[in-house]
């Protein structure tokens, strides 16, 4: 055998036995994580080793797992446009190049969705809500793996009973906790804690770049806007409850509880969901017994420690505040207006400055108490 023969027998042996240590890797850790967590009703879903996605705060699953119930078609098209078909009026198209989707009443709006591997993922928050689906989540305390169960209302099983039967080690132990109500408040346990809110939605034209804003820095910001935007602007609004954010009103101070009463039963209508943080516009106005009737009726009403103000030498005075702030114990609540000077810009300074003290921190679905 030449030296050369020799040298490329030696080469080739290296390299089957690097495959074969990647093969037996692979196949190590494709088993440690072959625990199912997709569920279809009341079963497992038959694509095994496919796992929810959690996208910062939104939860992503693949486009297939929809095919599996009755009366549903997925369709790709050659234009790299998709759609999710249940009926006429209850479908969801959507465009991979130009992250958008279409409703059935002809809005577009923002829609992002992921390749991984031969898969497309999609935000099922939202896919859920436009085909009338239900859904379940749970983390588990034990490995904060996520599951996740989609329904179409046929299902007679808890979604607690199909982990203990299927992943059992998913399942944590219950833990005894005094009981919480409706007008309970309270703050995440965390020092120096940071609160984004947006203040109305504006003309409406910024508000995908904040949304991409708070996506790259993984900031949930809670997003009070009026009645009647939520007529206006229903796209918008639904990607920012896509976006795993806050929703709360903002609303004047008199007639309050009647307009936060019609504004819920709006957003029950529209989006199966309803809120209890609340913006009082003419906030220097609220007294101690304003303050008690909106707690008693269930509502957390948010003050401000720090607002932006919409001129730039308000920005920058706020900026300046806010940095001082960052060292001194207690929360801050950070009030922006989309239509401010420069919002976006400024914004970034803001969460730059925050960053490495990891003081942002998501507000859903908790209660704030209001800032006195």
């Amino acid at each position: 055998m030449t030296k050369s023969t020799r040298a490329a027998a030696a080469a080739l042996l290296a390299a089957i036995l690097f495959c074969g240590f990647f093969a037996v890797f692979t196949v190590g850790s494709r088993a440690d994580n072959s625990a199912p967590t997709l569920y279809v009703n009341d079963e497992v879903w038959y694509k095994t080793g496919l796992y929810p996605l959690k996208v910062y705060n939104s939860i992503c699953v693949p486009i297939s797992i929809f095919e599996q119930f009755k009366g549903i078609t997925v369709t790709f098209y050659d234009n790299n446009t998709a759609m999710i078909y249940r009926s006429e009026n209850c479908f969801i198209s959507f465009d991979f190049n130009r992250n958008s989707a279409m409703s059935p009443n002809n809005e577009r709006f923002y829609f992002k969705t992921y390749l991984e591997g031969s898969e497309r993922y999609v935000p099922m928050l939202t896919v859920c809500t436009h085909l009338n689906l239900q859904y379940d989540t749970y983390t588990s305390e034990i490995d904060k793996s996520v599951s996740v169960r989609i329904c179409d209302g046929t299902q007679t099983k808890t979604f607690r009973e199909l982990l203990e039967r299927y992943n059992p080690g998913a399942v944590s132990v219950a833990t005894t906790a005094p009981p919480t109500t409706e007008t309970t408040t309270f703050l995440d346990p965390v020092e120096n804690a940071v609160f984004l809110s947006i203040d109305g939605l504006g003309g409406g034209t910024r508000i995908p770049a904040l949304l991409d804003l708070c996506e790259e820095y993984a900031v949930t910001a809670a997003f009070f806007i009026t009645p009647a935007e939520l007529e206006a602007h229903t796209d918008l609004v639904l990607s920012i409850i896509a976006g795993g954010h806050s929703l709360g009103f903002l609303v004047e101070l008199e007639g309050a509880l009647e307009t936060l009463s019609a504004a819920n039963a709006a957003l029950m209508e529209r989006f199966k969901m309803t809120t209890r943080l609340v913006r009082i516009a003419d906030e220097e106005n609220v007294t101690v017994a304003d303050d008690n009737r909106l707690a008693v009726a269930g509502y957390s009403r948010w003050g401000s420690s720090i607002d932006l103000g919409l001129t730039e030498a308000e920005v920058r005075a706020a900026l300046i505040a806010f940095r001082r702030s960052l060292g001194e114990e207690g929360h801050i609540v950070l009030r922006a207006q989309p239509d401010g000077f420069n919002t976006v810009g400024y914004l970034r300074e803001f969460f730059n400055s925050a960053q490495s003290k990891r003081l942002f921190f998501p507000i859903t679905p908790a209660y704030f108490a209001p800032v006195k």
